[in-house]
């Protein structure tokens, strides 16, 4: 079917400063479809959350072109006559010139990119490295050998730029994203919440547009990069529907890509002692620390199973999912879900699979005076100050604040792009739609 298709992949042309690489993929398909070309899949994959020299999201993009300025009327075969390697080669030279150029154009200072073009697209295992692990640059060296990729820049954002042709959309969703104006740029960008509310609450196709619990917008970035906004589906024409909703400054236009958001493909089940630093896991344990409060509002906590044991963190931007965990005790079941940095997974799920239960003991009534008895030690029995003495026990009543078996996330506003709602999962089946392989 992709046989007559050169695929594009681009990654670190943006930096903290600003600039964006969808911008620059967004450009460069108005620049091809300008030329008569037709591009098709544009692509937004997010790679592992937890690299440490990431910028923001650390997405990487990719978009298929046909061969040919017609579109691709040559048919599937691959060209092997005179003539047909003639028009691929300028098929090539074009592509490259465009992808070159908007990378110079708009790629930042500071930003380290990648850009390849391939007729084939990368082997899987490579994405799936690239989104749980850390790759280095000679991995993607020995891809560009196995597929025959014609690389145009090879920074480190070549890593990015195979991973994203790589990406076998296994299971995927859909962001549009809207662009301002170039003479906006940098500016405070007018993006009306109340319109990410009504997205939130309207189109239950939608995602992550809007945090209702603690009244935070999410489509617009506060970075001063070219996103006016982004709207998250899995229905990219619910998608053009969501966006008539929206009322902000004017834009410059607007694309919508296939994506891994809201997938939890960076999610892999290990044991405790399989964990490492700069990884995501799902794992499961028991409480053998009782959840404590830190300075700033944070929330941590230890679980173990068989193999050893590690620490647990909410912290202060996950707000009111904190008040889930404050209730657990030591004994507690519970699967965790998040990244790992410094020996400690950062909380983006929790499940709690098993409390086990706490009595609060309850003095008995003193049945000549009517007042609380006091107690005269473990199993001696209470007395009364009016002299009366008893030798029964207290009486037990179950104790457990908020914490109840289930599924619980961080809020819209805490949550990572990669990360899959749990609005997204069928209910009653959160073990065994894990996107684990």
């Amino acid at each position: 079917m992709f046989d007559d298709i050169l695929w594009v992949g681009i990654d670190d042309t943006d930096s903290l400063m600003g600039g964006c690489t969808t911008h620059i993929l967004f450009k460069l398909v108005q620049r091809l479809e300008a030329m008569g070309y037709r591009a098709i899949r544009p692509s937004l994959v997010r790679l592992n959350p937890n690299v440490p020299w990431k910028t923001r999201g650390n997405g990487a993009l990719a978009v298929g072109v046909k061969m040919g300025r017609d579109g691709g009327s040559r048919g599937s075969q691959t060209p092997h006559g005179g003539a047909d390697r003639e028009m691929e080669l300028a098929d090539l030279g074009r592509i490259e010139d465009a992808a070159r150029g908007e990378i110079d154009k708009l790629g930042m200072d500071g930003s380290d990119p990648g850009c390849v073009i391939s007729r084939k697209r990368g082997p899987e295992w490579f994405y799936w490295n690239c989104v749980r692990g850390i790759v280095q640059k000679a991995e993607a060296q020995d891809v560009v050998d196995l597929i025959g990729a014609h690389v145009i820049v090879e920074g480190r954002g070549l890593i990015g730029a195979l991973a994203a042709i790589s990406w076998p959309a296994t299971e995927r969703t859909y962001e549009l994203i809207a662009y301002r104006m170039a003479d906006k740029w940098g500016s405070r960008r007018y993006v009306d919440a109340n319109s990410a509310r009504m997205i939130e609450i309207n189109f239950p196709e939608t995602f992550d547009s809007f945090d209702l619990e603690n009244g935070v917008q999410r489509i617009a970035p506060n970075s001063p990069c070219p996103v006016l906004y982004g709207i998250r589906g899995v229905d990219p024409n619910v998608l053009k529907r969501a966006k008539d909703v929206v009322k902000a400054e004017d834009e410059d236009g607007w694309i919508i890509f296939e994506s891994n958001q809201g997938t939890d493909d960076h999610l892999q089940k290990k044991t405790i002692w399989e964990i490492q630093d700069n990884e995501s896991v799902i794992t499961e344990g028991f409480l053998s620390q009782r959840p404590r409060r830190a300075r700033g509002g944070h929330l941590f906590f230890e679980i173990s199973d068989e193999t050893g044991s590690i620490g647990c963190a909410a912290f202060e931007p996950t707000k009111g999912f904190r008040d889930y965990l404050a209730s657990l005790v030591v004994g507690d079941r519970v699967r965790a879900w998040g990244g790992v940095k410094k020996g400690t997974i950062n909380l983006e799920k929790i499940e709690l699979l098993d409390l086990i239960t706490v009595y609060d003991v309850v003095n008995p009534t003193c049945p000549q005076c009517g007042r609380k008895m006091g107690s005269m030690g473990s199993g001696s029995g209470y007395r009364c100050t009016c002299g009366f003495k008893v030798a029964e026990d207290g009486a037990k009543t179950i104790k457990r604040e908020r914490a109840e078996l289930g599924l619980y996330e961080v809020p819209v506003r805490a949550r990572k792009h990669l990360s899959k709602p749990v609005k997204l999962m069928p209910k009653n089946l959160y073990s065994s739609c894990l996107s684990i392989r």
